[in-house]
């Protein structure tokens, strides 16, 4: 990506680009060159045209950079060595689009790039990019107001994939307070040093609803959620709704309902990081490793609708919901490759009204994954649920052999859940189990599934007792 934005700038650069001169309205043909060094251009930008911000200066006054008039880019590139010092804002209008790619890195100047457009849609049909990579200070873009009232914008739109990179010691971050995100392909952030705020509300006594939706999320960094200090005098409550919708696997360990640059003390206690898994794929999997900073938990209310949710978390979350898909705990770190993910998770209380829980053993310690819940654990009624089981399956027929068949307490939960009674019985690995839900815990034992030829001779054994018995009658 990075390759790709200069390659903009270079003289194979196509005739349709255009710099910005770093200040004024878009629609001005004056604020335009046909290259760095400022040879005017006198035409503004089309649905065609690669704009580009480079080597220019620009101003914090809030109304200097104004797309009025100009609805649709091609691409829009900001290489890095422009400078700014606090805050700059690009007012855009309603249905502002980038057809291509939107590309960031900073000079190492400046505090926040701010895209400005409450209630409005902006669009980026290819890939969206924050870049420290180059270690000249820290890239902060931000689809945010300070005000005191609800300046949100309405939707952001990214249809070919969103990539944070944090540089050593330099902090890249996107920053939204957006009604509804989606991107389309995967989230990745690169490392540590890569953040992706989710909501920072304005300071007003209010309840916020947001919502990210996004094809997968990769890598590592932070997630976080806050508020402002400036602008208002009150302390709204942030409801941020993560949904996972992948095509195909993807796995984040880091930091997750975490805070940057604003106080956790800016939000409620109310305030919560929930997450929907609803796979468009129903094989993906999605394993989130979350690790807690500011806040009491590192998310709360965990939702599973279609495809495979593999989570951990430092703390309890609040409510667990499977209705369909399959989830289960994953481990605090990544395991070998050739490991099985033991993990365990805690949930407050849970309801399951359809898919699979899925457990992990390890028969080479007979070890396995752990769900617990310090309240109830609900069936719903009628409800089609099952479980699977991963293991070794040489290493289960070596456990049986020893006599250990039974795991127990891999499910427990308060005394009083409508699970306890229910036994699920099936076959995983070539091994059959009968799982029984007690009063406050559910066990499970093995039984290997004999091979066919011993299956058939002790079926026709049970044949000819029975005919003996006929006879006799």
């Amino acid at each position: 990506m990075i390759l790709a934005a200069f390659a903009l700038s270079s003289p194979l650069a196509t005739a349709d680009t255009l710099y910005y001169e770093g200040w004024g309205y878009w629609n001005t043909p004056s604020h335009w060159w046909t290259d760095a060094s400022g040879t005017p251009a006198g035409r503004i930008p089309t649905a065609d045209t690669d704009v580009i911000v480079s080597g220019v200066g620009l101003s914090d006054n809030s109304t200097q950079i104004n797309t009025t008039g100009i609805d649709t880019i091609k691409s829009l590139t900001f290489d890095g060595t422009q400078t700014f010092s606090n805050v700059q804002n690009i007012w855009f209008h309603d249905g502002f689009t980038i057809s291509g790619d939107f590309y960031y890195a900073t000079s190492g100047t400046g505090n926040m790039l701010a895209f400005v457009g409450a209630d409005r849609e902006f669009n980026v049909g290819g890939s969206f990019t924050v870049d420290a990579s180059a270690n000249s200070g820290r890239s902060w873009v931000a689809f945010y107001r300070q005000t005191t009232t609800d300046s949100r914008i309405g939707t952001v739109n990214i249809k070919n994939g969103l990539e944070i990179i944090g540089g050593t010691g330099n902090v890249a971050m996107l920053t939204l307070n957006a009604k509804d995100t989606f991107v389309t392909g995967k989230v990745r952030l690169a490392n540590a040093n890569s953040v992706l705020n989710l909501t920072r509300a304005i300071k007003t006594n209010d309840t916020y609803v947001n919502n990210f939706t996004c094809d997968g999320l990769d890598g590592t960094g932070k997630i976080t959620i806050g508020a402002t200090p400036y602008g208002g005098t009150g302390t709204p409550t942030v409801i941020q709704n993560m949904i996972f919708t992948n095509s195909t696997d993807s796995s984040f360990d880091g930091i997750s309902k975490g805070q940057y640059n604003d106080s956790a003390a800016n939000i409620t206690d109310a305030s919560e990081l929930n997450i929907e898994m609803n796979a468009a794929n129903s094989g993906a999997v999605q394993t989130l490793r979350l690790k807690q900073s500011a806040y009491a938990t590192v998310a709360d209310n965990i939702s599973v609708k279609n495809g495979h949710l593999n989570l951990y978390g430092d703390t309890a979350f609040k409510t667990l919901s499977i209705s369909g898909g399959r989830f289960g705990a994953a481990a605090a770190a990544d395991p070998e490759a050739t490991a099985p993910d033991i993990g365990s998770v805690a949930f407050e209380s849970g309801a399951w009204s359809g898919g699979a829980i899925v457990f992990d053993i390890s028969t080479s310690d007979v070890s396995f994954d752990k769900i617990s819940f310090s309240g109830t654990f609900d069936k719903a009624e009628g409800a089609e649920i099952s479980l699977q089981f991963e293991f070794d399956a040489d290493g289960m027929r070596d456990l049986i052999e020893m006599g250990v068949s039974t795991f127990e307490d891999l499910i427990t939960y308060a005394e009083g859940s409508s699970i306890g009674g229910t036994v699920l019985r099936g076959v995983s690995n070539g091994f059959s189990y009968e799982a029984v839900f007690g009063a406050t815990g559910m066990d499970v034992a093995f039984a290997q599934i004999p091979e066919p030829a011993a299956f058939a001779a002790a079926f026709g054994g049970l044949a000819l007792a029975l005919a003996a018995r006929r006879a006799r009658k």
